[in-house]
């Protein structure tokens, strides 16, 4: 298909260990990622309602976009999954996931958009799909083996056992001559993730994680290991002519596109900075080179010279950093590093592990944890911080032993077990912010950040405000200098770009802002540019979205320009930016219909008490990377912009529900509930989801008090 679709997509039914394939045509609508796995999701589920991620009747779904395994620049290689996941708590909710590299191109490569798992395996299996060849295999010796392991085990097993060409050779003649050079591209689970459930993840090559909502718990309940794909067919765009403009267009936005000024300053990572990433940590010594995903012109991650830390970026170092500074006066060493391989070999998620190492840390500081002590453990923690104390605590956890067999079942239900919970999430000893998830951004300070994480299912984890609001300022102030935007401008930049919105008070951080039906709308982009250029389309979200950029004409970026030049380079369409984002809208309302079906209410869309009841403190940060959050803000009085320290707020309770209410009205909701109503699902053509809401009793009320 010349439209960047592979054409087909696979249904596997692990029951019956049998598949079908349909066209994926008639999910083209959703353009892919989420968009086209949530609709996958709502088709193939029979009951939207379950709560329990190890049902059989649980479907699994990963799908990538037309723009996978295309030159798009930061977007190639991404791919999306969507299941209700083992994370969440109390309530596992529907969630999601996403992972670059090369597994999502290599599945279009075998002529695959999406698959679909359905049911659960009578016997532990990997699955291997050469082409067309689709073949279920016994993985009963695979199941303890880790990520790295599993991967050695069966990348040999798919070239040779399966015959896909001759792997060495170079195709000669025409592309699709069934040969190829590239290895398979594998995702697996650690060794026994049933165990761990909640803070599984599922792993291709090194590093590239589908990391948060505990899918490596959801593929153990289904007795599946592995799946590869190993692919010889290309992938063709509708207009490589435009495909090509458009990389050539964007150079003037990156670094080194303009001779004139070649060191301007970044301020963070964004699609225009050079190769490489201050997030990485591989220790003093140790050499490294940029490594990418498919399609990337950033190259974000790296291949070191001693194997560790292969591939990890950002929060995969950061679990750790915490320990290893404390433990070597503020220097973060190589441990670091072999730690984020060491947790990635496993299966693990570092984002569920961030917050266990700093409540960890606080209790043994408090001799609360220990041999003998209120939490009975013989673990080393006057080793913390060595590479022993990190594999003692991970071995734990895969083996069910010592604290690890009460972490296992995941941040809130630990504390619960251990009779800390109502204690230590009043006072943010314990950082998780909602539904078991760890402190990521600080909702009292980067308040969008907050509010769209707790009206999903998950930390949102999206940059987009957060790049040129908090860090950039933050940042130029920590070194002593004036930031080159001014909040002036960068409101102004705002006001035009946050499409459909266009309010430049979307980005007021101020104290009274953060709860005003300007910063409503911020969430309601944040959530639909997440779910729509980000997830569904699968563009980066460590370079995209573009909005300032320091060589761009007065310090604008290529947003809301550059994304639709690439998507319709791929597909031949005609989408505008603004198509998309109502699209991310639709596909957050079937999000949001799943949740109801679950239980959503308002109720639930709360933070921890320590987001209310204490004060953001910079100097004793929940992750290892705060600084003090200068942010833009507006004065009503004199009309005027400026950056502001916001540190040291917390949010009120009233308030905060008084910017659900402004979201509820704006997203079509009725206010009693947060529920959808009937109106706004038939204004995007999900009548029948309407449809269903109604028959389980969780229909939004057309006439709402207070609207």
């Amino acid at each position: 298909m010349a439209n960047g679709f592979a054409g087909k997509i696979l249904i596997l039914h692990l029951d019956k260990e049998t598949y079908e394939t349909v066209p994926t045509s008639k999910y083209e609508e959703w353009i892919g990622g989420h968009g086209m796995a949530a609709a996958l999701f709502w088709d193939y589920c029979e009951d939207k309602t379950i709560t329990d991620p190890a049902d059989p009747k649980n479907v699994c779904v990963l799908a990538t976009s037309p723009i996978a395994g295309t030159p798009t620049p930061s977007g190639g290689g991404r791919a999306e999954m969507v299941a209700v996941g083992t994370q969440g708590y109390p309530t596992p909710w529907f969630t999601r996931s996403n992972m670059g590299g090369r597994f999502g191109p290599m599945m279009k490569h075998a002529g695959y958009d999406a698959f679909v798992l359905l049911g659960q395996a009578k016997r532990k299996v990997w699955i291997s799909v050469v082409n067309d060849r689709v073949t279920f295999n016994d993985a009963e010796s695979l199941w303890g083996l880790d990520t790295q392991e599993t991967q050695e085990a069966l990348m040999p097993q798919m070239v040779h056992d399966y015959h896909a060409g001759d792997w060495n050779t170079i195709a000669s003649g025409w592309r699709d001559a069934g040969k190829t050079t590239q290895r398979p591209a594998i995702l697996t689970t650690g060794p026994n993730p049933e165990n761990y459930g909640p803070l599984s993840s599922l792993v291709s090559d090194m590093a590239h994680v589908i990391g948060q909502g505990g899918f490596g718990g959801v593929w153990a309940a289904k007795n599946l290991k592995a799946i590869g794909f190993l692919g010889t067919k290309s992938i063709e765009i509708a207009d490589p002519q435009a495909m090509m403009d458009a990389r050539l267009w964007a150079q003037q936005y990156t670094w080194g596109g303009h001779a004139d000024n070649p060191n301007k300053y970044i301020g963070m990572q964004d699609i225009s900075s050079p190769p490489g990433n201050s997030t990485r940590f591989y220790g003093t010594g140790v050499s490294s080179r940029p490594y990418g995903c498919v399609g990337c012109v950033r190259a974000c991650r790296g291949r070191t010279s001693n194997y560790y830390g292969n591939e990890a970026m950002c929060i995969g170092f950061h679990w750790f950093t915490p320990q290893d500074k404390a433990a070597h006066d503020g220097v973060i060493t190589e441990n670091t590093a072999k730690a984020a391989t060491l947790l990635n070999r496993v299966g693990m998620n570092a984002n569920s592990f961030m917050p266990i190492t700093f409540w960890l840390m606080r209790l043994y500081e408090k001799g609360l944890i220990g041999p003998g002590k209120e939490i009975e453990s013989n673990l080393p923690f006057e080793k913390m911080g060595t590479i022993e104390f990190a594999n003692a605590l991970i071995s734990s956890i895969v083996n069910l032993a010592d604290i690890g067999a009460d972490l296992a079942l995941g941040l809130q239900p630990c504390a619960e077990k251990w009779g800390r919970w109502e204690e230590d999430s009043s006072t943010g000893m314990l950082p998780v912010l909602q539904y078991s998830y760890g402190h990521h951004y600080d909702p009292r300070t980067s308040a969008d950040w907050g509010f769209a994480s707790i009206l999903t299912d998950r930390d949102i984890n999206s940059h987009d405000l957060d790049f040129p609001c908090y860090w950039t300022p933050s940042q130029n102030y920590a070194q002593g200098r004036e930031p080159d935007v001014s909040a002036a401008r960068l409101a102004e930049i705002i006001g035009k770009k946050l499409v459909p919105f266009c309010d430049p008070e979307m980005i007021d951080y101020s104290d009274e802002g953060i709860y005003k039906k300007p910063c409503a709308k911020a969430v309601a982009w944040t959530i639909y540019y997440n779910r729509s250029w980000k997830n569904t389309v699968g563009l980066c979200d460590w370079a995209w979205t573009d909005l300032v950029n320091p060589y761009g004409k007065d310090f604008e970026g290529m947003t809301p320009d550059g994304e639709p030049k690439f998507l319709n380079a791929c597909t031949g369409w005609n989408k505008s930016f603004e198509d998309v984002i109502w699209l991310g809208k639709k596909v957050y309302d079937l999000d949001r219909a799943i949740w109801q079906l679950q239980g959503r209410t308002r109720e639930v869309e709360i933070f921890s008490d320590y987001v209310y009841d204490q004060p953001q403190n910079p100097k004793v940060p929940q992750t290892s990377y705060e600084i003090a959050y200068c942010l833009p803000t507006y004065n009503e009085e004199t009309h005027e912009w400026a950056y502001k320290d916001v540190s040291g707020r917390q949010l009120d309770r009233e308030k905060t529900e008084e910017l659900k209410s402004h979201f509820y009205r704006l997203e079509g909701c009725d206010i009693a509930h947060g529920w959808l109503k009937r109106s706004a699902l038939e204004a995007e053509g999900l009548g029948y989801v309407a449809d269903e809401l109604e028959a389980h009793g969780v229909l939004g009320q057309e006439e709402d008090e207070g609207c």
